[in-house]
């Protein structure tokens, strides 16, 4: 399901990166990544955005089922939430960089790009801006999984219907997650931009 959403949200990422370190408008960024490298400028970081997915979701997901009960207090379930999304976000850490490369150079292939991070920083240099993008994630999944948790949890007391109450908590749950990382994502695409 990570793959499919990145799929489809790749392009807004892309236009949403370049809006946050460069200051032209909405219109002028889509028109010169179209112009410079036609729709394929759009998905050209599909692939680490991809590598990413697989790293940080399957370990944030599986470690925070291991880690909580579901009668935690709400406390213990956002420190575990926070916790196994920064160690999750720190090892996915080096494809978001080349991700966020790749979105904001033009005409840049991901081999130039890995070359060109390896010659001037060597290994570590893989993971340059990840503070900001550790902070995000913690932040982020503090917010999903716990608002999330306590959604279904109220819309349980108030609904019967078992779509509804996901529907519901899905929206809240996305929402809080929204409004909580737009500062740290802001900081992390200048960082590693």
């Amino acid at each position: 399901s990570a793959i499919t959403a990145e799929i489809i949200s790749i392009p807004i990422d892309a236009i949403k990166t370049n809006k946050q370190v460069y200051p032209f408008s909405t219109y002028n960024i889509i028109k010169s990544i179209y112009k410079k490298e036609g729709l394929i400028g759009f998905y050209k970081s599909f692939p680490p955005a991809c590598g990413r997915h697989m790293i940080y979701t399957s370990l944030r997901v599986n470690l925070y089922e291991k880690t909580r009960n579901k009668d935690d207090h709400i406390i213990k379930k956002i420190i575990s939430a926070s916790s196994v999304s920064a160690f999750a976000q720190f090892c996915a850490s080096p494809n978001d960089y080349l991700k966020i490369r790749l979105q904001t150079k033009r005409n840049y292939k991901l081999k130039d790009c890995i070359k060109d991070i390896y010659k001037r920083k060597g290994v570590l240099g893989f993971w340059s801006g990840w503070q900001p993008n550790v902070a995000r994630a913690a932040i982020v999944s503090a917010g999903t999984l716990v608002s999330y948790d306590a959604g279904k949890k109220f819309f349980k007391k108030n609904l019967d219907n078992k779509n509804l109450i996901q529907l519901f908590s899905s929206i809240a749950s996305g929402f809080i997650a929204g409004f909580l990382s737009s500062p740290t994502d802001v900081v992390k695409s200048l960082v590693m931009s």
